[in-house]
């Protein structure tokens, strides 16, 4: 969404955006446990290869953006909230040696990207 927040001596807009990503999870090789302790390592069952799926992915992202354009120059100031509600997405599973088990490891939670765009 786009809001004018122009006068007359002024370009102003200011943005107001959002991002819905939802997909099936990636596909996995199981961990071969009994293998893993033997190694002290991760070890994966090849003959499983992508046999097995993660949980499905879902993250919603927000984003507002204010302009001023200028007659040489414009300039944004922006930020950006990604996975807003901290859904706690599977990132990859390993082989932890220290508590002899299959640790799940997620990938991050929320994420504010602030920036500032400069354009002659």
């Amino acid at each position: 969404r786009e809001i004018n927040t122009s006068t007359r001596t002024k370009s102003r807009t200011l943005n107001i955006n959002s991002r819905l990503i939802a997909r099936g999870g990636y596909r996995k090789t199981p961990i071969n446990v009994s293998a893993s302790k033997l190694e002290g390592e991760t070890v994966f069952n090849e003959t499983l290869a992508y046999t097995e799926q993660f949980e499905d992915y879902f993250r919603i992202d927000l984003g507002v953006a204010f302009n001023r354009n200028r007659e040489k120059f414009n300039r944004t100031w922006s930020i950006d909230i990604q996975n807003v509600f901290n859904t706690e997405n599977v990132a990859w599973e390993s082989w932890d040696n220290q508590t002899q088990r299959v640790e799940i490891k997620n990938q991050l939670g929320i994420i504010p990207i602030l920036s500032y765009r400069l354009t002659f």
